[in-house]
């Protein structure tokens, strides 16, 4: 376990299936928390009516929200599968072979790829707990891809919290003769996590990958004792999927907190306290502590557009990078500075874009910042300067003073300050693009945008037709979702109105013609384009 901040730990805790639509951030300061919000029904029939929504707390994510960066603009993949490839590899679908979660996905190991546990410096040791889906054996596990230890299941789903086969790299590790697990399938996941960090010896960093299998169906109650209170309107069913799913996001924080250790043990009702060591105070100190959703929502409960899709509902995120240093000043009421992040970006949102894909580089940023082996083909942007520069710079060359600016939010204006001249605002862009793609047996999908417009891209085998479509970035529309009065955002492909709009249009095609067609070229025309495209 490493305690040397020259080589920090890493913990990434991936949500399955909760996309940013289900998602409340409130407050500031302090006082600033993420709930999760579902939709309260009259009943669990098909044509039952939404009467209001489920709001359930997440304290513990909360408190990484109150000490580290929330990327209000993060993209994953539209599903499980290629978002996993994605960031473990650092390249996107059409790079990685990884297109949809169908047909048993495998992170192909004849593909010359540098996984994120074999870009980490050697003296790192990786744990992968939960769910891979990404091959189901052996030869396609994450033992083949640099993992040290994995525990938990090859396939991405279980077939019951209560009732799962478990694989642990250190005995049984073979599908057909694995024993089935009667525990809790997400409390096995964060004692076998918490079990390895404590075992490992005290100057060894580590790279903790924990795929929950949670919030993803089947929809149940959890255990007793590992969720809060939820706020039911008054004649809301609790039977429904959607209550269900609140409570399991309820109880997946609260595991969070169990391997932090900062899980409360009071309440009401009272919370369950775990019968396993958590990470030690000192390790988590010296930890970037991450929380991400894999893809959007699940059709059954998504408030905007599900899963699988190219639509913004189906890529849009929750994404949140912590300071361990900060996350237990606060638990510990103590006043220690934060050792990754630069103390402003400590609680501030970043309004740029952002993808999955950018913890590929960051995370080794951030192990090794001087070594600079990145691979010289990959998608993923570091985010470390970002993260460690402060929200102003003081200006070193001569000239006219600037004044600093206080970022706007939702989409409007800062302000100029000028009683603090020889400053400006750091760059808050990362990317250019943002880029998400589907591919499978019987469709294929792709979306593609910058900072003003996006294009959708959607193509049927079955009748051999492809549609695209283009929206424009307006204050109170999101591309491909009406605005608050019901009015659908205008598909602009067809109807270009202006210059800008015509512009937009071809430079976002040009570049996704150019993307497909070097997947096309890498993975032998599995992704049908009807086009010409340039020769490689």
């Amino acid at each position: 376990m490493s305690t040397n901040s020259a080589s920090p730990n890493f913990l990434l805790l991936i949500a399955d299936d909760l996309g940013k639509d289900l998602i409340s951030i409130t407050g500031s300061g302090t006082g600033r928390s993420m709930q999760v919000r579902t939709k309260a029904k009259d009943n669990t029939g098909p044509n039952a009516n939404v009467i209001g929504y489920h709001v359930g707390n997440m304290p513990n994510v909360s408190r990484l929200l109150r000490n580290g960066v929330y990327f209000d603009q993060a993209w994953a993949q539209p599903a499980c599968s290629p978002t996993r490839a994605s960031i473990y590899s650092g390249v996107h679908p059409w790079r990685n072979g990884v297109g949809s979660p169908m047909g048993n996905p495998v992170l192909d190991t004849t593909i010359s790829l540098t996984t994120l546990p074999e870009l980490l410096p050697s003296a790192y040791k990786s744990g992968l707990f939960g769910k891979w889906h990404l091959g189901n054996n052996r030869d396609t596990s994450p033992l083949e891809h640099g993992w040290d230890k994995h525990v938990g299941t090859f396939d991405g789903v279980v077939p019951d919290y209560r009732q799962w086969p478990l694989l642990d790299s250190d005995g049984v590790y073979d599908e057909d003769l694995a024993p089935y697990s009667t525990e809790y399938v997400t409390t096995v996941t964060v004692r076998e996590a918490a079990d390895w960090i404590n075992a490992l010896d005290s100057d060894t960093p580590w790279f903790a990958t924990m795929a929950f299998h949670a919030p993803h169906s089947p929809f149940h109650t959890p255990p007793s004792g590992t969720t809060g209170i939820t706020s039911i309107p008054a004649g809301a069913n609790t039977d429904t999927n959607d209550f269900k799913f609140n409570l399991m996001t309820q109880s997946l924080d609260h595991h969070i907190g169990g391997l932090l250790g900062t899980a409360s043990s009071g309440g009401i009702p009272p919370m369950t306290e775990f019968d396993f060591a958590a990470i030690p105070q000192d390790q988590l100190q010296n930890t970037i502590i991450i929380f991400i959703g894999d893809n959007g929502s699940d059709s059954r409960v998504a408030i905007e557009e599900p899963k699988t899709y190219e639509y913004e509902g189906s890529v849009a995120v929750p994404m949140i990078i912590a300071d361990g240093a900060s996350v237990m000043a606060e638990f510990n009421s103590t006043n220690d500075s934060p050792r990754f992040l630069h103390p402003r970006r400590v609680g501030w949102t970043s309004t740029g874009m952002t993808h999955v894909i950018d913890l590929y580089a960051t995370l080794a940023h951030f192990a090794d910042p001087t070594d600079g082996t990145m691979p010289a083909r990959t998608d993923s942007v570091d985010l470390g300067p970002l993260l460690t520069r402060p929200l102003m710079i003081r200006h070193k060359t001569p000239g006219k003073p600037k004044v600093p600016v206080n970022p706007g939010s939702g989409g409007l204006p800062g302000t100029k300050v000028p009683d603090l001249p020889d400053f400006e605002p750091a760059p808050t862009e990362v990317r250019n693009f943002n880029f998400a793609q589907w591919y499978s047996s019987d469709t294929e999908r792709a979306s593609i945008r910058n900072a003003e417009y996006k294009l959708n891209y959607e193509y049927d085998p079955a009748t051999d037709s492809h549609t695209y479509a283009l929206y424009r970035f307006e204050e109170g529309i999101i591309p491909d979702r009406e605005d608050a009065t019901g009015t659908p955002a205008e598909n602009l492909w067809d109807a270009a109105i202006n210059r800008t709009d015509n512009f937009a249009r071809e430079n976002l095609d040009l570049l996704l013609d150019e993307l497909l067609a070097d997947y096309r070229r890498n993975q032998n025309d599995q992704f049908h384009d009807p086009r010409p495209f340039p020769a490689a």
